[in-house]
């Protein structure tokens, strides 16, 4: 559910609001979907949600570091968390 309201919110943003907001917006609603999702998959996905929403909190306090935050919560955090997981759950 976050994620498709969020997915709205984007939306109506990309048409009508600031679009400076749009980066910050994205990873609220994605850290807030990551952590609903939690519940059914890995628990270490709830860190993961935290860490998005806290960067879009930030991205949009600071917005002319918006992109940055965005880079680091869909990137950097993601490629982190793709090796965490490989190493502990593959092996």
């Amino acid at each position: 559910m976050p994620l498709i309201a969020g997915g709205i919110v984007l939306i109506l943003l990309f048409l009508r609001g600031p679009l400076e907001w749009i980066p910050g917006m994205s990873l609220l609603f994605y850290g807030l979907a990551l952590h609903a999702a939690s519940r059914d998959t890995y628990p270490e996905i709830r860190l993961l949600g935290w860490i998005q929403a806290v960067l879009g909190i930030l991205a949009l306090w600071y917005p002319h570091y918006a992109i940055a935050f965005w880079a680091t919560g869909f990137g950097l955090f993601h490629i982190g968390y793709g090796a965490y997981f490989m190493i502990r759950y593959e092996r």
